[in-house]
């Protein structure tokens, strides 16, 4: 892995002349950079996907991207003032179908949801609950992506005589607003919900990183609105995957809150990964093995531990050329964004999600 190799493959990192750089980064590849460096060098340089992922995803991944799609689906109807219940439940039906979740059939989650049935009975509750009447938030946008347009700014660093510009990339899914607040608004699936949920996302990066950029992009490109609204915050619906007939206790939506302070940390954090990263890709040092995780990151295994378990280098590279196949490397310029937002988010939670 040379440098020379990364400027030419990897459409996250930008020359600019000999002597300035532009980086552009996401949630998930700061955070699996953090998890392993050797892990973000087998994704994000290197371009390795695993051949048993592009056959079936993990549950929870694939009903997570079949609730998004869902939700994206019904309030862009709110906004459009084009709402109608039917028009929606059967929008929901074709998104299952899309999605192929009857492949999940005989799933332990699969049958705590109930299939299809459990999807729309689930999707038509919250969207009753949640209605025109007493909906009190207003969507100002949907699928706002920001990236190599440098709209999110991190801040830059230097290396001897070469300077770096940062910029973090993602996607808002809603934007709302209620008078008196603007913030994106995030959804949760959860077997049920008890005690308080949101703590468990308090501190996450990656939620804290979607009040960052929204406050960032308000306030260059709306200064009147930034003016007149709070922009520290976020909204979070939770649902419940378990049945109950009373929907306050199946849907909850809640703020969270971030101080300047916390922002700035926040900042501050991205900022040191990002440092971290050119430092290896730069100076081609040797990317470090978190061994800690090989059995146990996020419940499994590592993708990569059959390959790494071997005992030489021809070895590592046959196995792992048997298990996975080299492809496109995440470029943020396109707009898988959504997928790898709820990757991500899963990953973080998938204990306490379905």
């Amino acid at each position: 892995m040379t440098f020379e190799y990364v400027l030419e493959h990897c459409h996250w990192i930008k020359k600019v002349d000999d002597y300035h750089y532009e980086m552009f980064l996401d949630h998930h590849s700061l955070s699996t950079f953090r998890l392993c460096e050797q892990m973000f060098v087998h994704e994000h340089i290197e371009g390795w996907h695993s051949k048993a992922e592009v056959t079936k995803m993990p549950w929870f991944f694939a009903i997570g991207l079949a609730l998004h799609d869902a939700l994206e689906y019904l309030y862009e109807q709110k906004r459009d003032g084009t709402y109608l219940l039917q028009n929606c439940i059967d929008q929901f039906a074709l998104i299952w179908h899309k999605r192929k979740m009857e492949s999940y059939v005989g799933d332990k989650e699969y049958n705590a949801l109930g299939g299809l049935t459990g999807f729309l009975g689930m999707l038509t509750q919250y969207s009753i609950f949640y209605n025109n009447d007493t909906e009190r938030l207003r969507i100002i946008g949907t699928e706002i992506a920001f990236g190599k347009g440098r709209e999110v700014r991190l801040g830059s660093f230097e290396v001897g005589l070469v300077y770096i510009d940062c910029y973090l990339a993602g996607r808002i899914d809603f934007l709302m607003d209620n008078g008196k607040q603007l913030g994106p608004m995030d959804h949760k699936s959860m077997a049920f919900i008890d005690g308080d949920p949101i703590s468990k996302y308090n501190p996450q990066d990656g939620m804290t990183g979607y009040i960052f950029a929204t406050k960032q992009i308000v306030e260059k490109n709306f200064p009147d609105i930034a003016s007149q609204r709070q922009l520290n915050m976020m909204w979070m619906n939770f649902l419940g995957v378990a049945y109950n007939v009373d929907a306050n206790k199946r849907f909850k939506r809640l703020p969270l809150h971030k101080t300047d302070y916390q922002l700035e940390q926040y900042r501050l954090r991205q900022l040191t990964s990002f440092r971290r990263i050119f430092d290896l890709i730069y100076s081609e040092q040797e990317p470090q093995w978190n061994t800690g995780i090989c059995s146990n990151v996020y419940r499994r295994n590592c993708q990569y531990k059959a390959a790494h378990s071997q005992n030489s280098e021809d070895n590592i590279f046959k196995i792992l050329s048997l298990t996975h196949a080299r492809g496109a490397i995440w470029n943020p310029d396109l707009s898988h964004e959504k997928e790898r937002k709820n990757a991500s988010e899963s990953n973080t939670m998938r204990s306490s999600e379905i």
